[in-house]
Formats: C-alpha cells, structure tokens, sequence
C-alpha cells in the first residue's frame, strides 16, 4: 500500500511539474546577430522595437533574445557583452550578462536555448536565426565583432546542428 501510495505521489509530483512548465503558450527566442545590419543602419534595433510593440498583453508568449554581433547598436544593447534579455511591452529586460562571445560559436546559441527553456517554460518553443544566411555552403549569423582570416565568423550548419543537440530539450524537442 505504501509502494502504492509513494507511486501516486511521485505522479501527481511529475504532473504537476510539467503543468507548471506549460503556463505559457510560446517561448519565442531570437537568436540576433546585429552585424552590420545593425552598425550600418539600425536594423536590429528597429526590429526589436517592432517585436515589443507586438507582444500579446495576455502573457501568452514569452520572448527571450540574444542581441550581439554589432560593433553599435541604436538601443540599449552594448556591444561589449552577450546578454540575454526578455522582450515586454516596456522594452528590453536584462536576464543574464555573459562575456562577449562570438555569435558564431555554437555555444553561444546552446547558451540562448538552455536559458529559454529553464526560465521561460512553455507548450511550444520557436527559434528565430536572424542576421545575413549565406547558405549551406557558408551557414549564418556573422558576426562583425569576432574575424577570422576569411571574413567575419558565423554559424556553419553543421555548428548550427551541434548547437542544437547539445541544448536541454532532450526528448522534449518541440521547436518550430
């Protein structure tokens, strides 16, 4: 009865955790390289004052954001740190400051998503990659702060695909 019992608990325990994680709708996370979108002509700072204007009141979806890569940036971002910041209707929301790191490290993104899905529990989860894409040849997200000899350093896919298997979801994978 007790072996019963303690089963039971364990149970409702479990249900009840995964209930929690679920309150929120959609964790949306932006990885944005700024590069020289951003330095040249406020790109990414215009996007994410396009973002905060848009987030539902209703709490519904969270939005989690990487801004880095810029050697400037038209909105409270510093270019000399990789922070992890919320998006709400009242702007940017510092979560985490990290040591600046190059937006093409893998690590970097893993960093991004781990943080998303520890303190932004939710049904659904979305990845956003934004910056230049120079396709599978040459993969994404340069970032202007950090180069090498040919060119500034990005994501290749099969960096891209490491950051991915190496996040926290496990088998809970549900990125759309």
């Amino acid at each position: 009865m007790f072996k019963r019992l303690l089963i039971l608990l364990l149970l409702l325990m479990v249900a009840g955790l995964a209930a929690a994680r679920a309150e929120t709708a959609m964790t949306v996370m932006v990885y944005l390289c700024g590069s020289n979108l951003e330095t040249d002509a406020g790109a990414a700072s215009a996007d994410l004052a396009e973002m905060m204007e848009h987030i539902p009141a209703d709490g519904s979806v969270r939005v989690i954001v990487m801004p880095s890569g810029s050697r400037q940036w038209q909105s409270d971002v510093s270019p000399r740190e990789t922070a992890i910041y919320e998006l709400t209707g009242a702007g940017l929301e510092k979560q985490c400051a990290l040591p600046l790191q190059s937006m093409g490290d893998p690590a970097a993104l893993t960093a991004l998503l781990d943080y998303g899905y520890a303190h932004a529990p939710a049904r659904q989860y979305a990845l956003v990659l934004w910056d230049h894409g120079a396709g599978p040849a040459i993969g994404l997200c340069f970032d202007e702060l950090f180069l090498e000899d040919d060119g500034m350093d990005g994501l290749t896919l099969p960096e891209l695909s490491r950051a991915l298997a190496e996040e926290l979801f496990g088998e809970e994978k549900a990125l759309i």
